[in-house]
C-alpha cells in the first residue's frame, strides 16, 4: 500500500511537469522493469517467444516517449524523473503484491492497500499549494458523498463475492 501510495504521488506529479501523454508513455516501459525482476526475483520463465513482439513494441514506445519533438513549455527532466520512478514504484508495488498476496485474503489485502496508500497520499495533498483553498465549499459535500459511495459499493461487491464464492468452489463435473 505504501508502494501504491508513493507510486501515485510520483505519477500526479509526472503529469504536472510533462504533458499526459508522455507521463503514459514513459509508463508503458513498466514491462521492461517487471519482467527481469519477476525472473530474477521469483524465477519465473520468461516467454522467448512473446518477446519476438515484445522488443519492437517497447522499443516503439520508448522511442515516442523519450524522443518525442518538444513543443513550447513540454516536458521538463523533473516531469520525466517523475515518470520514470512511478515506473519503478509501479513494478515494485507488483513484486510485492505478488509476493504477499497469496497468503491473504483479497478483501483483507486491497483494504489495506488502500488504507496505506490513503495514509501516504494524504501528506502530499496538504502540502501541495493550494490544496484545501483549490477546493471551493461547495464542492466538500460532492467529495464526503462520493467518499462514502466508494465505500459502500466496495462493501457490496466485497459481501456479494463472499456470499457467491462457495457456489463458485462446487465441482459440478
Amino acid at each position: 500500500g505504501i508502494m501504491f501510495g508513493i507510486n501515485i504521488a510520483c505519477f500526479f506529479t509526472a503529469v504536472s511537469h510533462v504533458p499526459v501523454a508522455k507521463a503514459e508513455f514513459i509508463g508503458a516501459l513498466g514491462p521492461l522493469v517487471v519482467v527481469p525482476a519477476g525472473a530474477l526475483i521469483f524465477k519465473e520463465r520468461i516467454p522467448w517467444r512473446a518477446l519476438v513482439w515484445g522488443i519492437p513494441a517497447i522499443s516503439g514506445v520508448a522511442i515516442v516517449a523519450l524522443l518525442s519533438a518538444k513543443s513550447k513549455g513540454e516536458a521538463n527532466g523533473f516531469g520525466i524523473i517523475m515518470a520514470v520512478a512511478s515506473v519503478f514504484t509501479w513494478a515494485s508495488y507488483l513484486m510485492l503484491t505478488k509476493k504477499f498476496r497469496p497468503g491473504v485474503d483479497i478483501g483483507v489485502f486491497m483494504a489495506c492497500t488502500s488504507v496505506a496508500a490513503a495514509l501516504v497520499l494524504l501528506p502530499f495533498s496538504i502540502v501541495r499549494d493550494g490544496f484545501v483553498t483549490a477546493i471551493p465549499a461547495r464542492g466538500w459535500p460532492w467529495i464526503v458523498v462520493l467518499a462514502i459511495a466508494a465505500a459502500l459499493e466496495g462493501f457490496s461487491l466485497f459481501t456479494a463475492m463472499r456470499e457467491t464464492r462457495p457456489l463458485l468452489q462446487k465441482d459440478y463435473t
